[in-house]
């Protein structure tokens, strides 16, 4: 995950001993970010039909759907589902299963290096420091589980199996901020309407506040088109047909919250990331965004 400094120089990052990542001011949103996120949505299934599902990301939703209804069995009445998507070491996933124990808490991420590494700062004495040759699914605590796997297959899994979320959380995402990445920032790629249909509050948080504010516009441009009844207007592409939308992420995007904002926020401890902990001993800005889906 990679950290964005926003209107630092480069020696007062070093100075500050932040994580190494890009320098870069604070720009306007991509001009294209509504036209591609309309673009993505209407062609999902063609996106869903040629996207290969890496296997280990299969095997690993296997064993987690296995958890999930082991979990449920055991806690009757449970509060919900909270997926924490690009978690890092698990850090937040920890976190969130503190906060909310009547909730199950999965937390994903690719590197099962990130996931393996000691948590024992989190929660002395909890089992959550993962050793040796642990798979890619990894029990932490009662209510909570970390996995890896390859995020838009994992989505793609859970839309598939019928998941409605309570929460979702993306903290921290790699901002990717140069303008030809604008594809590689999750609000713009391909995957992003998988997000939207698994509904639930979703929360982002950044310390880049342009990836926050093209979030807001790639998710207010669905909205539209979702209540706009084939009427496309001017957002996608003219050859797109709004009718095409499927009904799964329609109803989602229907359901947002109006008067979408980003917001500045003063994180304290305990801190839902490394990247949020240095941020805020530095005195960086920080913001979230909060997204609700039905």
């Amino acid at each position: 995950m990679a950290a964005v400094v926003v209107a630092l120089g480069l020696s007062a990052v070093r100075s500050r001993d932040l994580p190494p990542g890009y320098v870069i001011e604070r720009q306007a949103p991509h001009a294209r970010t509504a036209a591609v996120a309309c673009k993505h949505v209407l062609e999902l299934d063609s996106f869903l039909h040629n996207a290969p599902t890496p296997e280990h990301t299969r095997a690993t939703f296997g064993a987690t759907a296995a958890w999930l209804a082991e979990r449920h069995g055991a806690r009757r009445g449970a509060g919900g589902l909270l997926l924490d998507s690009g978690c890092g070491t698990g850090r937040s996933t920890l976190l969130l299963a503190q906060q909310h124990p009547d909730c199950l808490v999965i937390g994903v991420d690719r590197s099962l290096a990130r996931l393996r590494k000691d948590k024992r700062d989190i929660s002395p004495g909890a089992a959550c420091a993962p050793r040796g040759d642990e798979g890619p699914v990894q029990p932490a605590f009662d209510n909570a589980l970390l996995v890896r796997a390859d995020l838009p297959a994992f989505w793609r899994l859970a839309v598939e199996s019928g998941w409605r979320l309570r929460a979702h959380r993306l903290l921290f995402p790699n901002p990717y901020p140069k303008p030809a990445h604008l594809p590689r920032r999750w609000h713009a790629h391909p995957s992003w309407p998988l997000v939207l249909a698994l509904g639930g509050e979703l929360e982002l948080r950044s310390n880049w506040r342009t990836y926050l504010e093209e979030t807001v516009i790639a998710t207010s441009a669905i909205a539209h088109l979702a209540s706009s009844d084939g009427e496309a207007g001017d957002l996608p592409p003219p050859s797109c047909d709004a009718a095409a939308l499927r009904p799964d992420v329609r109803a989602a995007a229907r359901a947002l919250a109006a008067g979408l904002r980003v917001e500045q926020y003063a994180a304290s401890a305990p801190f839902v990331s490394e990247f949020e902990a240095k941020y805020e001993a530095a005195r960086l800005p920080l913001f979230r965004l909060a997204l609700r889906l039905g």
